[in-house]
């Protein structure tokens, strides 16, 4: 409940600056995987930046998260932790 009470102002917040045609866009759109989304993209990503790519959900117990960057990933801005 913690974590709702300070997440909701940052949305409701992030949803104001958020230009009303990407609302749209996110509308439109609806629900999506990101996690998926991400799977599909890192083989790209991976051979663009000569890097390996991995993925993992914020709630996964056995990710590498040493910046603690999982907290901060909200809908449509996944967190990114780079090495």
């Amino acid at each position: 409940m913690k974590e709702i009470s300070k997440l909701a102002p940052r949305l409701a917040k992030d949803m104001q600056a958020t230009a009303s045609d990407m609302q749209e866009k996110r509308r439109r759109l609806g629900r999506i995987n990101e996690r998926d989304a991400l799977e599909d993209a890192a083989a790209f990503l991976g051979k663009e930046f000569k890097c390996e790519i991995i993925v993992f959900d914020e709630s996964d117990g056995g990710k590498y998260d040493p910046k603690g960057r999982a907290q901060t990933a909200q809908p449509f801005r996944s967190a990114i932790y780079v090495e």
